[in-house]
């Protein structure tokens, strides 16, 4: 009598899949017979056996299936798994056994028919014994590298979470350092309008009553000095208008930046050509972002007055699209020297330049600069509007 050891089954469809992934010498052997393998050849010979034993006319029958289904399992890549077995000898061993049993059978020699049966059953006890040690070696490999498989994915896993916690904590200082630069430029512009105000009201007026002092007096030097305080308070009233923000809750972006050009060609003699599109939109600019691009056009505009040598200045102003929102563009431009190699507005050591960067940084736009030695510069200053999606 056979004891029937039934090779170990893969608990779950998961682990298996892990084994048709990383086991390729597996590939090629057919699902009925990996799953079936020795077991049914074992009951198949154990029903030749009975046949035998109880001269069942039956018995040819029975023993050619199991002689055809021995042949396919000998020929099947599972039997070829099987570890240090020898599997040449086998076949031919099984081949010769199955023979003589056949013929022993046939002709009615029972002695060398038991002889022949006695070794094809101690074989496929062998094959049982290798096939289970077989199956247990795969089980084993499977799960080794289903958990390899899960180290990896766990060590992935501790990767995207430090990427991303690192990417958190850089958008958090990328924030903060943001908020602190615009706080920075809020405190400048709230001091700035102290230092105007206390300007104002005590150095011109102080200049104011000296000027009146002066007139009451005679002597050669009266009107030299007049002059001279006329043109202090001059460059101070200048000074003042700025250094004082406008003021948006009254007066708009437009209006401010066109009073902007107006004392700019005033001030230095250069005509300012100024361009604003009909329908001009700011949706979503308040008066702190307003204020911002017009303290960006006025350090444009003073760079031209200092640089640039320009007979010319322009401003435009005009709406565009800024990725998927629509944008405020504003140009300030000069027809001057252009980009040298030295004491160019780009400059990044320059204090004007640097608060450009800030305040576009505030605004979440983009800041430009555009031109050839000679060929004048355009500073392209573009504002989203409207609210973030």
């Amino acid at each position: 009598m056979f004891t029937l050891v039934r090779p170990r089954r893969l608990p779950c469809r998961l682990p298996a899949f892990f084994l048709l992934v990383f086991s390729p010498a597996l590939y090629a052997v057919p699902q009925e017979q990996a799953s079936a393998g020795i077991i049914p050849l074992i009951e198949q010979w154990m029903d030749v056996e009975r046949a035998f034993y109880s001269d069942d006319a039956s018995l040819p029958l029975i023993f050619a299936a199991f002689r055809e289904d021995m042949e396919n399992y000998m020929r099947s890549p599972l039997f070829r798994q099987y570890a240090g077995l020898p599997s040449g000898d086998q076949k031919e061993t099984m081949g010769s056994l199955i023979t003589d049993f056949a013929e022993a059978a046939a002709a009615g020699r029972r002695a060398e028919a038991e002889t022949a049966a006695e070794g094809i059953g101690a074989a496929l006890v062998l094959w049982q014994y290798f096939e289970s040690s077989v199956s247990d070696a795969v089980f084993a490999r499977t799960y080794f590298l289903f958990a390899v498989f899960m180290l990896i994915i766990g060590v992935l896993i501790l990767a995207l979470w430090r990427i991303h916690r690192d990417l958190q904590h850089s958008r958090i200082q990328e924030q903060g350092a943001a908020a602190f630069s615009r706080a920075v430029i809020i405190a400048q512009e709230t001091e700035r309008s102290r230092i105007s105000m206390e300007l104002h009201d005590t150095v011109l007026q102080d200049l104011g009553r000296l000027k009146q002092l002066t007139e009451e007096c005679g002597g050669e030097r009266r009107g030299p000095l007049l002059a001279m305080e006329g043109n202090i308070m001059k460059v101070l009233r200048s000074v003042c208008q700025t250094i004082m923000p406008p003021d948006f809750s009254r007066l708009a972006l437009v209006d401010s930046l066109y009073t902007l050009s107006v004392n700019f060609q005033e001030r230095t003699g250069i005509p300012c050509r100024v361009g604003i599109s009909e329908g001009l939109s700011m949706e979503g600019l308040n008066a702190e972002l307003q204020l911002q691009c017009y303290r960006l056009v006025q350090e444009a505009f003073t760079n031209i007055e200092k640089h640039a040598h320009a007979e010319t200045a322009f401003l435009t102003l005009q709406n565009g699209r800024l990725g998927d929102r629509a944008s405020l563009l504003i140009c300030a431009a000069d027809d001057g020297v252009g980009m040298q190699d030295t004491g160019h507005p780009l400059d990044y050591s320059r204090m004007g330049i640097r608060g450009m960067y800030e305040r576009i940084t505030i605004l979440k736009g983009t800041l430009s600069f555009n031109g050839d030695p000679g060929h004048g510069l355009t500073v392209r200053i573009e504002i989203p509007l409207g609210e973030e999606p």
